[in-house]
């Protein structure tokens, strides 16, 4: 499914915390992960950037987990120190 209009589809980055508590056997995501589209309005952000964002919910395509947002839901980029 593609995005509409300012939405960006993200990849959530997992929490491998031991001590994070799963629900119901759910894994827990955190809230920064990749942009992995775009729709058609998005003027901010490029494919691939990686980001921390507000809380999402997850949804699931094909086995992958993924999340919706809105572009104003960003409230940074992330940069790696290399």
């Amino acid at each position: 499914m593609r995005p509409l209009g300012k939405m960006l589809k993200i990849k959530p980055d997992l929490i491998e915390n031991s001590n994070t508590i799963h629900t119901l056997g759910q894994p827990k995501f955190g809230n920064t992960g990749m942009i992995i589209d775009a729709g058609p309005e998005v003027t901010e952000f490029k494919l691939g950037q990686k980001i921390l964002f507000k809380k999402f919910t997850p949804s699931e395509e094909d086995g992958n987990r993924f999340g919706y947002i809105h572009e104003e839901d960003v409230l940074g980029l992330m940069f790696s120190e290399n």
